[in-house]
């Protein structure tokens, strides 16, 4: 159960377009870093590296204008490659849903599905999510 406080704080982050949406997609000219380069660990203690920071401004200034997905969600994406390097599609996932939360999506706990892809030499480096209200089989 969320406190009032925690539930003000969560609504405050939340874009103000609150219309009834059940779909969304978002085109990102960018794919987020790989979570192994997220993270920096000094002295016993855990710290956002400067390209997730980067990242995170970044997806938040693209968002910002997208509506709210309120309640359960499924996440369809798209990662588009301009090179053919091997990837592992998991690693990318982690910085794209924490960008989405409490800015599109309410929180990540209420993605019940996710379908994933990755496509390599592409034209360009892109991201493609679709995000609808989920509806259980």
């Amino acid at each position: 159960m969320l406190s009032k406080r925690s539930k003000r704080k969560r609504s405050l982050k939340m874009n103000q377009n609150v219309e009834k949406v059940e779909k969304v997609e978002i085109e990102l000219p960018f794919v987020p870093p790989s979570v192994n380069c997220c993270y920096r660990s000094v002295k016993s203690r855990i710290y956002l590296s400067s390209r997730l920071r980067e990242f995170q401004k970044k997806i938040s200034a693209a968002l910002q204008d997208k509506p709210n997905i309120i309640g359960p969600v499924s996440l369809d994406i798209a990662f588009y490659f301009t090179d053919k390097r091997a990837r592992d599609l998991d690693n990318l996932l982690k910085p794209l849903i924490d960008g989405l939360k409490n800015v599109v999506i309410e929180d990540d706990s209420l993605i019940y599905r996710i379908t994933c892809e990755k496509r390599l030499g592409q034209e360009s480096n892109k991201t493609v999510i679709k995000i609808s209200n989920f509806l259980p089989l």
